[in-house]
């Protein structure tokens, strides 16, 4: 499952998508989650699932344990 998300860096609004890996995207509209954004290449990625934390070196906030609910396995 892909998400279109739409976030704002300096003042400039970007909308991109990305893998979600998670399942019922009815319970993610409407919520806020972090993005990696990097302005030299323009690239983005939503930050929803342990792995995506964790390819960053990222520990995965308190305020997204609700999410696990709907992880997709090895994803």
């Amino acid at each position: 499952m892909q998400f279109e998300y739409e976030f704002v860096y300096n003042g400039k609004s970007y909308l991109n998508s990305s893998l979600a890996g998670v399942t019922n995207s009815s319970e993610f509209i409407g919520k806020t989650f972090p993005v990696r954004f990097s302005p030299e290449s323009g690239k983005s990625e939503i930050l929803i699932t342990l792995r995506h934390f964790e390819k960053y070196n990222l520990t995965y906030p308190d305020s997204l344990e609700w999410v696990k609910n709907y992880f997709i396995k090895g994803f």
